[in-house]
């Protein structure tokens, strides 16, 4: 395989078909040939081929071994049946070896189309493909370069076209080159053509000749193993006559003017940086049948030629020092610079852009998103212009880079949200986390947008109309300078930092009023907003204000960066009437504080006496025997309580050993007593998790709901752990049902 990109060094043209190389060789024609070789099913007689004096002459042969040819033509197939594979493997490491001359070898051909099958009805799967070609990888002849099959690349007759290729070259060794076959809908379609197939599965394929150009991109955007090897382009031809409504199959004998214009274009892309480098084109073909050309001399001038020159420009490929990083934990590309696979029209032309402004990532909603190169946070906007208006791009990060070469910018779109604690200012590292994914703004589905700008930069295109269009100023091209995907990505932590962020207040809202000496648990629910996780020695402590609380610092509960998690903590009414503030704020194990203060505002009220409309008889205490009283008073009626639904802590929520953590449930007093004084939900069963057996029950009437919350500690010892409490009289009896949590301890 080619370690570095190799720029095309030899003409571009070439001839396909039976006595083609002949045709090149003897008429000075320096460039490729491709020819096949067959089997015919005698898979024991090697069939060498000897093509010495084409490559003295300065013709690269291209030898394409097939089991046989078409079975819709008579024949068995492009590959033998499944039995055979390894035969018809053999079979062409010893043709290959027992040949001289040849440039590269190509094994099998087309496989995805139902005619090149052994059997109509049984698809030659990609699988099937790489285990035929690997075991010839395997075995070849020292410096056999070799490439896999091209495929038909507008064929669905064993699955979409491109799904195959991906999955080939997924399963394949290695390769030294790739064939490919491209072909057009009549010479009076230009090769730059910009059609498409209009339905799916092939929404995202070229109509014309350009149908090459999506195989390539899954090479340079999807395999970076495959990122430098070059593509020869080994059938190609107008496939109908001109004015036939695409039904007559054919050259047209004066398509002259497209073979120039097909290899202008050729040599167009392989001038642009950041492109699969084309070395060769092959008309199909020489002689056989319908699309032969040994019998239009105009055609053969037209590929003498025009073929010559492999690009443009013989510049030097300049190393660029800033480079992006891939941005995504997948490999694939959607949508590449200046082009529009959408199948909406004007999806850009409406907002003032002559195409897509930068390239398309996969990125399935939630999965993180990675800075492209150190740099600086410019700006995190939330989805909207300063006026109000929602922006396209949708939740979206930017971040400015200082380079030697410029100022740059790198745009990241359609987000989720941002990475808990990103803040702009910040200085991040190529590869840290600065993001998730997600479809916000004007995306049709999940995935992440990068737009690169660089200061001064002007890109300028041309429109539909052959009219000068430009980018705005700043925008260019980002595939030059992105990376090959590297596999699993190697995620950059971000540097330690500890960070709270408030999410809302659970219960007891801001100015709730209490009886003087109320005792009351107070909820926070916030993230852990950090890099760094909350463990031993994190904990929120009071700061200003009134102290409500007994303590001065409680321990913030164990969480990972990201992770949400509420605060309880009890605190109590003043004696005296009035409007009470208490602010606590989060604490390092060093004392350094960080992140907001959380607070609460509460109303101390002396309750107002309230006439009874009749006399109330009261409740006569339990008598001790003697004539004393024992024990507290006895609620009248029954007492029950509900459970309603799990607030923090669902069951088999997986929590670190000794991890700090609020269990809260909310319930519902379906009893006819009211909860007051007394009321307790006590422990009952299973292991203690909390440092005390009862916790007071919220004051509710019948019929009301309410929060229970009990800070707990998950145990020493890794497994599933459970705890049970119930409801507890003031005189002792247990009521209603069972309230419990069941956690995990340990690892995922």
């Amino acid at each position: 395989m080619f370690p570095t990109r190799q720029l095309p060094d030899h003409p571009l043209r070439g001839l396909h078909g039976e006595r083609a190389a002949d045709w090149m060789r003897d008429n000075g024609a320096r460039g490729w040939a491709v020819e096949t070789v067959y089997a015919q099913g005698d898979l024991q007689t090697a069939r060498g081929v000897d093509f010495s004096s084409h490559a003295t002459a300065g013709v690269r042969v291209l030898v394409r071994w097939n089991y046989s040819y078409a079975s819709t033509d008579g024949g068995g197939g492009t590959f033998p049946r499944r039995g055979r594979y390894a035969e018809f493997a053999d079979w062409c490491k010893r043709s290959m070896a027992a040949s001289k001359g040849v440039w590269g070898h190509i094994i099998g051909n087309e496989p995805n189309r139902r005619g090149e099958r052994p059997d109509l009805d049984d698809p030659i799967t990609a699988a099937d493909v790489a285990t035929i070609y690997n075991l010839v990888w395997n075995s070849r002849p020292a410096n056999a370069r070799l490439s896999p099959p091209a495929i038909d690349p507008t064929n669905i007759e064993t699955a979409e076209p491109r799904g195959y290729w991906r999955e080939i070259l997924g399963k394949i060794a290695g390769a030294d080159f790739f064939a490919v076959h491209a072909y057009s809908y009549g010479s009076e379609q230009h090769p730059e053509s910009e059609d498409r197939f209009g339905d799916f599965p092939l929404h995202w394929q070229y109509h014309s000749f350009r149908m090459w150009q999506p195989l390539a991109d899954v090479l340079r955007d999807e395999t970076s193993r495959f990122r430098a090897a070059p593509i020869l382009i080994t059938e190609t031809n107008p496939l109908y006559l001109r004015g036939s409504n695409l039904s007559q199959p054919g050259w047209d004998a004066d398509a002259n003017f497209w073979v120039q214009r097909m290899y202008d274009f050729v040599r167009n892309w392989n001038d642009q940086p950041g492109d699969q480098y084309v070395h060769g084109v092959c008309l199909y073909r020489f002689s056989g049948d319908a699309w032969r050309i040994d019998d239009k001399p105009g055609l053969l001038d037209a590929l003498k030629a025009n073929g010559e020159i492999p690009k443009q420009i013989f510049h030097k490929e300049q190393a660029m020092t800033f480079r992006l990083r891939w941005p995504t934990q997948f490999g694939r590309l959607t949508q590449k610079f200046n082009v529009n696979e959408t199948g909406i029209p004007d999806i850009y032309t409406r907002g003032g852009l002559p195409a897509h402004e930068g390239l398309d990532f996969v990125a399935p909603s939630g999965s993180l998103i990675f800075a492209c190169a150190d740099g600086t946070i410019k700006q995190i906007n939330r989805g909207t212009y300063p006026d109000g208006k929602p922006h396209p791009y949708g939740t979206h990060i930017r971040i400015t880079h200082n380079t030697p070469e410029g100022e740059f910018e790198t745009i990241y779109a359609h987000l989720m949200r941002p990475r808990d604690g990103l803040k702009v200012g910040d200085a991040v590292q190529a590869g840290e986390t600065i993001a998730l994914a997600d479809n916000t703004g004007a995306a049709t589905a999940d995935h992440l947008h990068l737009t690169l700008k660089k200061k001064g930069a002007r890109t300028v295109v041309k429109d539909a109309k052959g009219k000068d269009v430009a980018y705005p100023d700043g925008v260019i091209d980002p595939l030059p300078y992105l990376d090959p995907f590297p596999g699993e990505q190697v995620i950059v932590p971000p540097k330690p930092r500890d960070g709270l962020a408030f999410l809302r207040d659970v219960n007891v809202p801001d100015n709730s009023s209490f009886a003087p000496g109320t005792p009351f648990t107070k909820i926070w629910r916030v993230r852990n907003s950090g890099t760094t996780d909350w463990g031993n020695g994190y904990s929120l402590a009071f700061v200003s204000d009134t102290n409500l609380s007994a303590v001065q610092e409680l321990p913030l509960p164990s969480a990972r960066p990201g992770e949400e998690r509420d605060i309880a903590i009890t605190l109590t009414a003043p004696a005296t009437p009035g409007t009470y503030k208490s602010t606590w704020k989060a604490k390092a194990p060093d004392g350094t504080l960080f992140g907001p203060v959380v607070y609460t505002i509460i109303k101390t009220e002396a309750p107002k006496p309230v006439k009874p409309a009749e006399p109330v008889k009261p409740i006569k205490p339990v008598g001790d025997g003697r004539g004393g009283q024992q024990g507290p008073v006895v609620p009248s009626g029954r007492s029950n309580l509900t459970f309603i639904a799990d607030i923090t802590i669902p069951d088999d929520t997986l929590l670190p050993v000794n991890g700090v953590f609020v269990k809260t449930w909310r319930v519902k007093n379906t009893g006819e007593t009211e909860w007051g004084d007394g009321f307790r939900l006590s422990h009952l069963g299973n292991a203690n998790f909390a440092s005390v057996f009862t916790v007071p029950l919220p004051k509710l009437k019948a019929g009301e709901e309410g929060l229970i919350s009990i800070q707990m500690t998950a145990p020493s010892a890794p497994g599933r752990h459970k705890t049970t409490w119930q409801g507890l009289t003031p005189d002792g009896k247990r009521f209603g049902l069972e309230l419990f949590t069941i956690i995990r301890v340990g690892r995922a």
